[in-house]
């Protein structure tokens, strides 16, 4: 009889098995992780601690000493798209629950002048009111943006939103309860009218 028919059996078995234990331990790690409190990098890039004078849109603030912030990795309904408002709204509790301080890291500028960045908070109610908050991530998390994985090469933590966008997606929050017009290909449309 031979054997190599039940080796490979045996070892496709194994294979299948080991499969199936690192699946039912990433889904456990998964259900876990809290991609919402992302580490700020301790390379070069430096935070600076700004003060948010206005939220312009669900992926945009205004600084109060002028300058406009994008955030880095994501992209939000515009506001005339269905969820525009409600993002934007996100947004805004977010950045008043730590009364309007932001911290910044800039990643760089983008080709309208504004800085590209990740901006964390802190939530001045919590019971850790020094626990950084990571906003774009929350902002993907909750499904009122999506991951702009075009763009989030240079984030601090694009495995946090890539994460958070798998959460939101597997729970059908925001953009991914129905079927949304991602914003990048509503631009898009608009330019070609």
């Amino acid at each position: 009889m031979n054997s190599l028919p039940v080796v490979t059996i045996a070892v496709l078995g194994v294979m299948a098995w080991n499969k199936q234990q690192d699946s039912a331990n990433a889904r456990v790690d998964y259900e876990q992780a809290n991609p919402n409190y992302a580490s700020r990098p301790n390379s070069d890039r430096s935070s600076k601690h700004l003060k948010a004078d206005r939220v312009l849109d669900g992926d945009t603030i205004k600084l109060a000493n002028g300058e406009t912030v994008r955030l880095c990795g994501i992209d939000a309904p515009e506001k005339s798209q269905p969820l525009g408002m409600e993002s934007k709204a996100k947004l805004q509790q977010l950045i008043q629950q730590a009364d309007n301080e932001v911290i910044l890291v800039e990643t760089e500028r983008d080709r309208f002048g504004r800085i590209v960045g990740d901006v964390f908070v802190r939530n001045k109610a919590s019971r850790n009111p020094d626990e950084e908050f990571f906003v774009n991530g929350e902002m993907v998390r909750s499904g009122m943006a999506y991951h702009y994985d075009r763009y989030s090469r240079n984030c601090s933590d694009r495995s946090a939103l890539e994460t958070s966008e798998e959460l939101a997606k597997s729970k059908k929050l925001g953009v991914w309860k129905g079927n949304h017009e991602k914003p990048w290909d509503f631009r898009r449309r608009q330019r070609e009218r």
